[in-house]
């Protein structure tokens, strides 16, 4: 990536302002999400598709995901799942600060096609904070939750479908366009 490309990149991030508008939902979800204004998202999932003169698919909101399906299933077994939204809920409704760290991107050859995603890089110390008070709460060993193991990001765009840790990739300062 050229320089001019990456610095048209960092200059959209820092024009972000970085806060949420917290939007309650009635019904309880098998996952954690801190759900974000999209537009901020949208507007810079634009200027990333000029740079890279591509168009992405996308899901038309922004969120960044605190508790996974797969980890709220596990915390489950030892916790209720109203518990576990009420314990994550007492700092959503707080809107939670984050900052934004970089436009990262990542790519897995899957049936032979290279897909590729694009992602705001966030750090989100009080959305860590939930995933570790959840984790002191359940009691469960580390190797069946750990509350240290996130890689907080808020998905901008991809070519075919959205890749994840499950698929084996880390969306974090590592991953940052250079």
């Amino acid at each position: 990536m050229s320089k001019k490309t990456q610095n048209v990149l960092t200059s959209m991030l820092f024009n972000i302002v970085c806060f949420f508008s917290f939007e309650a939902h009635s019904a309880l979800k098998n996952y954690i999400s801190y759900d974000l204004q999209y537009k901020p998202f949208e507007e810079m999932r634009l200027k990333l598709e000029k740079t890279l003169g591509t168009p992405l698919k996308n899901r038309g909101e922004a969120h960044i995901t605190v508790i996974t399906p797969p980890e709220f299933a596990k915390l489950s077994e030892k916790l209720e799942p109203e518990q576990i939204h009420a314990v994550a809920n007492e700092t959503l409704v707080k809107m939670p600060r984050y900052e934004i760290v970089c436009v990262g991107s990542g790519s897995l050859k899957i049936k032979e096609a290279t897909e590729k995603t694009y992602y705001a890089v966030v750090v989100a110390n009080d959305l860590l904070a939930i995933r570790r008070k959840l984790a002191d709460l359940a009691r469960l060993p580390q190797d069946q939750f750990d509350p240290n193991l996130f890689f907080p990001h808020v998905t901008l765009g991809f070519t075919s479908r959205d890749l994840h840790y499950e698929d084996g990739l880390i969306k974090d300062k590592n991953s940052c366009l250079k």
